[in-house]
């Protein structure tokens, strides 16, 4: 690319890649030079909107809310109808847990040791345990 500058390719590349993203998420495509309307699809699309603060919804058992972002999780659940599910028995969370930070699972006895006296405060101990370990 000897006649195009190091910067004006790179400027087309971010265009063509604009335009690529733009096609997917509303399903409309626009020419690689088409500037104009893609400036239009950049200010309505959701990604470039700027962030606000959004209260959390409140009409939500208590069982199933441990921090806020649970309240938004049962209300999408409710509005599709879905049921959420009961919460993972110790032995799952220790084993997603092994997955999830040290990549292997865990041994028969780690899993009988760690699940005696299940509680949120072991759950924060294994945790620092597995990553302390690595």
């Amino acid at each position: 690319m000897p006649s195009v500058s190091k910067f004006r390719y790179m400027q087309r590349i971010s265009a063509a890649l604009t335009a690529t993203v733009l096609g997917i998420c509303t399903g409309q495509s626009a020419e690689l030079g088409d500037q104009v309307h893609l400036s239009k699809q950049a200010k309505t699309h959701w990604a470039f909107q700027p962030l606000s603060k959004v209260a959390p919804p409140k009409k939500s058992p208590p069982r199933f809310i441990k921090n806020p972002i649970d309240g938004f999780i049962q209300q999408q659940a409710t509005k599709k109808g879905y049921a959420l599910s009961s919460p993972a028995r110790p032995e799952a969370l220790i084993r997603r847990l092994y997955f999830d930070l040290i990549g292997l699972p865990p041994k028969y006895d780690e899993v009988k040791r760690w699940s005696v006296d299940w509680s949120p405060a072991k759950f924060e101990k294994l945790v620092d345990h597995l990553l302390a370990s690595r």
